[in-house]
């Protein structure tokens, strides 16, 4: 008999050292027409807060410049993992991996090449060129017609990396600029595991950047036994927001700061409240409808998944 996901999650969390690592934006924060305009979900900030006074390690694992993140989420005592892993802000200060730092230079170009040709081209009014840094992002959320803007700065994304030494990768309606190394958000998820000697982890992650976060927590069960499992809700057709063209409300967000808002009555009870109680077995994943808590808003199913 399969063990259920809510005895996955219990047993992650009963470990002698255990941790929750989250994505920030669709998972702590809804997704917002700007980076600039994101923020937490009520709820959420007090609740990673409680957190770190049950668990040996919370950290968030973002996209965004470490700096950035710490800022949005602004919680004391968190550990911040910026560009995908490239950065790391702790109580030790910013650390930058070495060989990220070498590329600044090339990706500054790479921007600025980006900003004039978006300039020049009127059919791309409302892209979003973001310096983070160590990396680079090319927003089209904004853009009148997505499927052009993603054609043709994907082209351009693709033609710079490849004259400037460059990887290419991608996030929902975003196209990302990173150093040529091996660093992701797995690799970032191992670190973590490892530098805080956890042997149970939950990570929460919603978007294609953060499949890699999912393979390095079935990994780490399959090669060192550990308890590790990944928690991804699917983004679900509501209403958008006014100010948000074309947007969507992440489920992600609701669902995630649905189970960090519990008041625990165990360190694994903010969790188990609101896992399925039904779960469909899948090759590699369980599928299953979480209920969402009246505190957070009305009533309804949403589709989620443990891998």
């Amino acid at each position: 008999m399969k063990p259920s996901a809510e005895s996955l999650v219990a047993l992650a969390l009963a470990c002698p050292r255990r941790g929750v690592v989250c994505d920030i934006d669709g998972t702590l924060s809804p997704i917002a027409p700007t980076p600039e305009a994101a923020r937490l979900a009520p709820g959420a900030r007090e609740a990673l807060l409680r957190l770190t006074t049950h668990l040996d390690l919370v950290a968030v694992v973002s996209g965004r410049a470490a700096r950035d993140a710490a800022a949005l989420v602004d919680v004391p005592g968190i550990v911040v993992v910026g560009n995908h892993g490239l950065e790391t802000l702790d109580d030790h200060g910013l650390s930058i991996h070495p060989d990220a730092a070498e590329v600044v230079p090339r990706l500054k170009e790479a921007l600025t090449e980006f900003r004039s040709r978006i300039e020049a081209d009127s059919t791309l009014a409302g892209s979003l060129v973001e310096d983070k840094g160590v990396s680079a992002s090319i927003h089209y959320r904004l853009v009148e017609d997505r499927l052009h803007a993603e054609t043709r700065l994907t082209a351009w994304a693709y033609e710079l990396a490849e004259s400037l030494g460059l990887k290419v990768t991608f996030g929902r309606l975003v196209i990302e600029l990173r150093p040529p190394i091996s660093i992701n958000k797995g690799a970032a998820v191992r670190r973590l595991v490892d530098e805080h000697g956890l042997q149970g982890m939950l990570f929460f992650g919603d978007d294609v950047t953060d499949i890699d976060g999912f393979i390095a927590c079935r990994q780490l069960r399959e090669e060192r036994e550990l308890s590790t499992w990944a928690i991804g809700v699917v983004t679900v057709g509501l209403q958008a927001g006014p100010g948000s063209p074309g947007g969507q409300t992440p489920g992600v967000c609701v669902v995630t700061v649905a189970a960090l808002t519990m008041s625990p009555l165990s360190t694994s009870a903010w969790v188990t409240t609101w896992l399925p109680v039904k779960v469909q077995l899948m090759p590699g994943a369980s599928v299953a409808q979480v209920w969402l808590l009246p505190s957070i808003g009305s009533a309804m199913t949403m589709p989620a998944r443990l891998v």
